[in-house]
C-alpha cells in the first residue's frame, strides 16, 4: 500500500532580476544549454548575441556574468583570452540577426573590453536549479544602452580543456516548456548489490492542463524490501542542517556512506520487487504559471537492515524544475568556431545564452 503525504509549500517572491536576459529566465533554469561563447574547447570563436528586453534606457553596463547549465559537478579553472565590443543599436532583430556580424551592430560601438585573458575561477558541484552566474567579465570601458544591447566577443585562446555547458533558452515548445532535469550525488549500495541504488522516473508537462504527471524509481535495490519516494524543494538544507547528509552509522556496513540529498516534505511508501526495482504510479500535481522556476527533488530510500547498522540505504537524487510558457525569446546570435576574426557566421534568431548585465 502506497501513500502520498501532501504539504502545503509557501513561495516567497522572488527580487527583481531586470538584467538579466531572457527575464524569463531570471531565477529560472532554462531548459537548453549552449557550450558558447565560454564552454567550448576550439581555440578561436566568434559570438554575438543580441539582447531586446532590457529596460527602457538610458542603463550603463559595466560587465556581464554567465552561469552555467544544471550540473551537480565540479569544474576546474580557466581563462581565455578574449576581446568584446558593444552597441545599443543596430537594425537586425533577436528573432531575425543577420548572419554578417558586424550588420548587427549600429554605426557606433564601444570597445568594452580590450584584448586580454580573463580567468574563471572554479565552481563547485552546486545542487542547485538555476546555479548562480559565476563566470564575470568586467569591461574595461562602461556601455550605454537602452532597450537593446549587442555584444560581440572574439576568443583568441583558451586553457578550459573540456566542454562547459551554459545555460540557454530557445523558442521551441513555447506553449508546453519541459522540465529541465539535475542530477544529484550518487547512492549506496543495497544487500547483495554491486552497483549502487540509482534513482529513475519521468516528468510529463502539461501546460494546457495546468498539471504535470510525476512517478518515481529505482533500480539496485535489495528483493522485496520496503522503500519510499521522498520529495522535497530544499537541496541546499534540511531543517537547518547542511545537505548532503550522510545518515549515521551508514559508512559501517556493506552499503557505504549514504546520503540525504532532499528535505523531506512528501512521501510515497512502496516496495520493492523480487527484482531489486521500485515504481510508484504516475502522479498529477496541479501547477500554475506562478510556480515557474520552482524546483522539485526526489530520491528513493530503501529499509535494508543488512546493509548497515542504521538500516536504510538511499539512492542519489533527481531535481526537476518546472518552466512556465513564455513568449519567444527576445534573443539572437551568431556564431562561428575556428575565427576569432570570421565576418559571418551561424544565426539562430531567439536562441541564445542567458546573461546577467552588470550595473
Amino acid at each position: 500500500m502506497r501513500h502520498l503525504l501532501l504539504v502545503p509549500v509557501v513561495l516567497a517572491a522572488l527580487p527583481a532580476q531586470s538584467l538579466i536576459s531572457p527575464v524569463h529566465f531570471a531565477a529560472a533554469e532554462a531548459p537548453s544549454s549552449n557550450i558558447n561563447p565560454l564552454g567550448a574547447t576550439s581555440q578561436e570563436l566568434r559570438f554575438l548575441q543580441i539582447h531586446e528586453d532590457l529596460p527602457a534606457g538610458p542603463i550603463t553596463v559595466l560587465g556581464m556574468s554567465f552561469r552555467r547549465n544544471a550540473s551537480a559537478v565540479a569544474v576546474p579553472a580557466f581563462g581565455i583570452e578574449m576581446a568584446i565590443a558593444c552597441s545599443a543599436g543596430g537594425i537586425p532583430t533577436a528573432a531575425a540577426p543577420d548572419s554578417t556580424f558586424d550588420a548587427n551592430h549600429a554605426r557606433a560601438r564601444t570597445a568594452a573590453l580590450a584584448r586580454q585573458v580573463v580567468n574563471f575561477g572554479a565552481t563547485s558541484g552546486l545542487a542547485v536549479l538555476p546555479r548562480p552566474f559565476e563566470y564575470r567579465i568586467m569591461f574595461d570601458v562602461p556601455v550605454q544602452a537602452s532597450s537593446r544591447l549587442v555584444w560581440d566577443m572574439r576568443i583568441f585562446n583558451r586553457t578550459n580543456a573540456a566542454t562547459i555547458s551554459l545555460d540557454a533558452c530557445d523558442s521551441s515548445n513555447l506553449t508546453n516548456p519541459p522540465i529541465a532535469v539535475l542530477s544529484i550525488g550518487q547512492g549506496c549500495f543495497a544487500t547483495g548489490q554491486s552497483t549502487r541504488l540509482t534513482v529513475g522516473g519521468g516528468a510529463q508537462m502539461n501546460w494546457p492542463n495546468n498539471q504535470v504527471q510525476m512517478s518515481f524509481t529505482a533500480t539496485n535495490g535489495a528483493p522485496n524490501l520496503p522503500g519510499v519516494a521522498t520529495l522535497g524543494f530544499d537541496s541546499a538544507q534540511m531543517n537547518g542542517l547542511p545537505l548532503p547528509l550522510p545518515l549515521p552509522g551508514s559508512s559501517g556496513g556493506t552499503s557505504g556512506v549514504c546520503n540525504i540529498y532532499n528535505d523531506i516534505v512528501a512521501t510515497i511508501f512502496g516496495s520493492f520487487t523480487g527484482a531489486g526495482t521500485f515504481a510508484t504510479p504516475s502522479i498529477a500535481i496541479p501547477v500554475g504559471p506562478e510556480l515557474h522556476g520552482l524546483a522539485i527533488f526526489h530520491q528513493v530510500l530503501e529499509v535494508d537492515f543488512a546493509a548497515n547498522p542504521l538500516g536504510l540505504v538511499s539512492s542519489g537524487g533527481i531535481g526537476r524544475a518546472l518552466v512556465a510558457p513564455h513568449s519567444a525569446p527576445a534573443v539572437g546570435m551568431v556564431g562561428s568556431t575556428g575565427s576569432a576574426t570570421a565576418t559571418t557566421g551561424l544565426a539562430n534568431g531567439n536562441r541564445g545564452t542567458i546573461v546577467q548585465f552588470l550595473r
